[in-house]
């Protein structure tokens, strides 16, 4: 990619974002009230999400050096650990710390679902590269969500070793995960 953003001060929500291609120019931000969780940038490097402790996920303009803040999404019960953009840059997933995931579609206000029955909070979630489907981890099963109506979970591959992290490749094509030991695992 061509832009690297970085939470530099976590608990007062700080947010500092480099473009690659223009090492001077640098833009900080305190983004949220609380601390900084995770960070996406879709891949057209236009939009930057932010998840916060403080129940909110805010989506910010990253095409010059001031971040524009463009919507924040609140509907959430609490703090928000993880999020993921789809390629198309049209939905975002967020994993909330009460083991949910809010799926929603970025021109709307409100969330389109939300995944429930992890046994854990889910990190870490990705979409496909066509978005149809988000991927998610529990248990030691990669799980495999619809993101149309009606928003089911529609399919899931056992591991049989404890995931921390799972994302696709540039070409979509495979799937990686970040597995117990160390290692990680390329599917097809």
């Amino acid at each position: 990619g061509e832009i690297l953003a970085a939470v530099t001060d976590s608990d007062t929500g700080q947010l500092k974002v480099w473009w690659l291609n223009k090492p001077d120019q640098v833009a900080e931000v305190r983004a949220h009230k609380d601390r900084i969780t995770d960070v996406a940038i879709s891949t057209d490097n236009t939009t930057l999400a932010t998840a916060s402790s403080d129940m909110t996920v805010k989506l910010w303009e990253i095409r010059t050096n001031d971040l524009k803040l463009i919507k924040t999404l609140r509907h959430n019960p609490t703090g928000v650990g993880s999020v993921a953009l789809s390629r198309d840059g049209k939905m975002l997933a967020a994993g909330l710390y009460n083991k949910t995931i809010r799926l929603w579609s970025l021109d709307k206000d409100t969330p389109l679902t939300t995944y429930e029955g992890f046994s854990e909070n889910v990190f870490s979630p990705a979409f496909s590269p066509d978005g149809k489907v988000l991927i998610t981890y529990d248990d030691k099963t990669l799980n495999h969500h619809s993101t149309s109506f009606p928003y089911e979970k529609v399919g899931g591959v056992l591991t049989n070793e404890r995931i921390g992290c799972v994302s696709f490749s540039a070409d979509g094509k495979q799937l990686l995960a970040g597995v117990s030991a160390n290692k990680i695992r390329i599917t097809d």
